[in-house]
């Protein structure tokens, strides 16, 4: 979004979507982190779930990569890495500027194991 002319306009895409995803900024960067496949169970697969009282199926952590944009240049450049083996999502992600680190939190995996990006 540009503020001064409050209008939208349209980016670079990212390669690989996903469900509840992290992400930071740091300076000019952008990073997007694990995330659930959007691929997950049917309707009809929740559906026949639910009518037998169970719990609906969630999608599989299966995103265990780190996407970087490159804010500097318009409409900027997207890069990958590095992997994320943890594949976890709906976690937080904190920026340390002393270390100049990425911090994983939480999350729906590993049950708030505290990771670091190096």
């Amino acid at each position: 979004m540009d503020i001064a002319t409050n209008t939208w306009s349209t980016g670079t895409g990212r390669q690989m979507r996903s469900c509840w995803p992290e992400h930071r900024q740091v300076e000019q960067f952008l990073y997007v982190v694990g995330g659930y496949s959007p691929s997950g169970p049917s309707a009809v697969a929740q559906t026949s779930v639910l009518h037998k009282g169970a719990q609906p199926r969630v999608p599989a952590l299966n995103n265990m990569n780190t996407y970087r944009l490159d804010m500097s240049s318009a409409p900027g450049v997207w890069t990958t890495g590095p992997g994320f083996t943890e594949g976890r999502a709906d976690f937080g992600v904190a920026y340390d500027p002393a270390t100049n680190k990425l911090y994983a939190l939480g999350g729906d995996a590993n049950r708030g194991r505290l990771l670091r990006l190096e």
